[in-house]
C-alpha cells in the first residue's frame, strides 16, 4: 500500500465567523419574536378576561375632558380628546370607585381639535347633562370577581388592531426595543448567509 500524506485542512475562518453570526442573529430573531407574542397574547388574554366579569350596577360621578399627545400650549392648539368617565359601584356593601374605561381605552374619544372648540362643547354637555355618561346617570359596569378593585366601564373585542394599539399606547419603549432587536437580528443573519449561499448566487467581483 502507497502511503498517503495526510493534509491539515486549513480553518476557514470567514466562514466560521458568518456561521456565528447567522447563529446569534437567529437567536435574535427568534428573541424579539417571542417577546413580542408574549407581549402580545398576554394583552389579549387580559382583554378577553374582562368579558366574563360579573355585571354590577354603577353611577358616574363626574367626566374631564383629556387631551392626548400634547399638552395645552394655547385656545387654538390641536390635540385628540377624549372623556374620561369616573364611576363608582358597590361590591359586598362596600363602595369602590374608578375612573377605567375598558380594556384598552383610557376613555370616550371626541377627535381631534382645538382646545377652545372641545372645551366649550364640553363644557356644554357638562352644564346641559348631555353627551355620553352624565353625571349621575346609572349604567352597568364589569366587575373582577376576584378582585373588586379591577372594573370596566365598558367591554372591547379583543382583535389585533385594539390590542396593538393597546400595546402601542402603553408599552411603546419595550415594543420598540423589540423592534431593534428585531432588526439587528435580521441584519445579522443577512451577513452571516452571505457564506451559506452557492457561488452562482453570490456576485462576482469585478478587477
Amino acid at each position: 500500500m502507497k502511503n498517503r500524506k495526510k493534509f491539515k485542512r486549513k480553518p476557514d475562518i470567514e466562514r466560521s465567523a458568518r456561521i456565528c453570526l447567522l447563529v446569534v442573529g437567529t437567536a435574535l430573531v427568534f428573541t424579539a419574536v417571542g417577546l413580542f407574542a408574549t407581549t402580545f397574547f398576554k394583552q389579549r388574554s387580559k382583554i378577553k378576561c374582562t368579558l366574563s366579569w360579573t355585571k354590577t350596577n354603577c353611577v358616574i360621578e363626574s367626566r374631564k375632558l383629556k387631551s392626548e399627545g400634547k399638552e395645552y400650549s394655547g385656545p387654538d392648539s390641536t390635540a385628540t380628546f377624549y372623556w374620561e368617565i369616573f364611576y363608582s359601584y358597590y361590591v359586598g356593601g362596600r363602595r369602590y370607585a374608578s375612573n377605567v374605561f375598558n380594556a384598552v381605552d383610557p376613555g370616550i374619544y371626541l377627535g381631534k381639535g382645538t382646545f377652545l372648540s372641545y372645551i366649550s362643547l364640553t363644557d356644554k354637555q357638562i352644564n346641559e347633562g348631555t353627551g355620553p355618561y352624565p353625571k349621575n346617570s346609572r349604567h352597568i359596569c364589569y366587575v373582577n370577581p376576584d378582585n373588586p378593585e379591577d372594573v370596566v366601564l365598558e367591554h372591547v373585542e379583543a382583535g389585533f388592531a385594539k390590542t396593538f394599539g393597546c400595546l402601542w399606547r402603553f408599552k411603546k419603549a419595550k415594543l420598540i426595543l423589540q423592534a431593534i432587536l428585531l432588526v439587528i437580528g435580521l441584519l445579522i443573519n443577512f451577513q452571516g448567509a452571505k457564506i451559506l449561499l452557492p457561488d452562482r448566487y453570490k456576485p462576482i467581483k469585478r478587477d
